[in-house]
């Protein structure tokens, strides 16, 4: 991996310059001074701001330009399982006009199953449950392709946004998604397992617009997040349901993977194994297993044509 940048781009509101783009332009979140805002070119799995989603693959695409070849390269993106043929279209504008010579793309449960080392092009079916920023895929795989999946534009940004909303409402607490998200990370679980570890954080009183700190638990942080874990686990109950009995066979022997940047919550697996009553496991590199497989379908001959379920031009 040459280039890893977050998906957010910092923007002069009066020029409507962009000034910061990928982990440059993240580090300015909720610190941008009068006339400096902070966008998301991508809003669960798809775009959002078009012109801003151009610049961020231009600027990506630039990147492994200087870093390998001098040439416009061929790109291959991740969408999710749901997206209409307007969304697709649109992604693949977007990436051609921001340098692609060619762009192919895979849906991103078949890139998740080929990043952990899933044999997706076989008979027998597979199925992962992919949870990533905005957009959390359940699919079952097989033959190379999607026989059964669910779709729900929620995935880690949400968890962040329910966190945050939790301490609005039981302390007047107001904090910015980056506390959330780090509150999230250090005492945050799907099943208990960590609720009686607690963590201090400080951010502005909703009356007085002054500084104030509190103590939350685990367990606050669990339950706040309960909502959206059932829904997940619902969706993947309903894409099994879905699915034919003769690969459902095949999941109950193979079990289920996680992967997705959502999977790294603690206790994850085991919530989803008592609630689907199947084996769970979470990846390795649950964040880099949909862009490691797609890495895969660019070293492998043939292994796109296989998978790709667009291609532009």
């Amino acid at each position: 991996i040459i280039a890893q940048e977050a998906s957010v781009v910092a923007v002069n509101e009066i020029t409507r310059e962009v000034v910061a783009v990928g982990n440059q332009a993240r580090q300015m979140v909720g610190r941008t001074p009068y006339g400096l805002t902070t966008m998301m070119p991508m809003s669960h799995g798809v775009i959002a701001r078009f012109d801003l989603a151009t610049h961020l693959i231009r600027y990506l695409i630039g990147k492994a330009r200087n870093a390998l070849i001098p040439i416009r390269p061929r790109v291959v993106m991740g969408i999710p399982c749901d997206t209409t043929e307007v969304e697709r279209r649109a992604l693949s504008l977007a990436a051609l006009r921001g340098g692609a010579r060619k762009v192919f793309l895979v849906e991103e449960p078949i890139a998740a199953g080929l990043g952990v080392g899933l044999p997706v092009l076989s008979p027998a079916g597979h199925m992962v449950i992919d949870v990533g920023g905005g957009t959390t895929n359940c699919a079952i795989m097989a033959l190379g392709g999607i026989v059964a999946s669910q779709t729900l534009r929620v995935g880690g940004i949400d968890m962040d946004e329910m966190i945050a909303r939790h301490l609005r409402r039981e302390y007047g607490l107001m904090i910015g998604e980056r506390a959330a998200e780090e509150l999230k990370v250090q005492v945050g679980s799907s099943y208990p397992v960590g609720d009686a570890e607690s963590c201090q954080v400080t951010g502005r009183d909703c009356v007085t617009g002054m500084p104030k700190s509190v103590t939350v638990s685990g367990r606050e942080v669990r339950m706040a997040l309960q909502e959206l874990l059932r829904a997940i686990s619902a969706a993947a109950r309903a894409t099994i349901e879905k699915a034919p009995p003769e690969l459902i066979s095949d999941i109950s022997q193979h079990g289920i993977v996680a992967t997705g940047g959502g999977a790294l919550l603690r206790g994850f697996a085991m919530f989803l194994t008592s609630e689907l009553g199947m084996p769970v496991v979470v990846a390795e590199e649950p964040l880099l297993s949909v862009v490691l497989g797609l890495g895969k379908t660019l070293e492998e001959p043939g292994l796109l044509d296989r998978v790709a379920v667009s291609e532009a031009p």
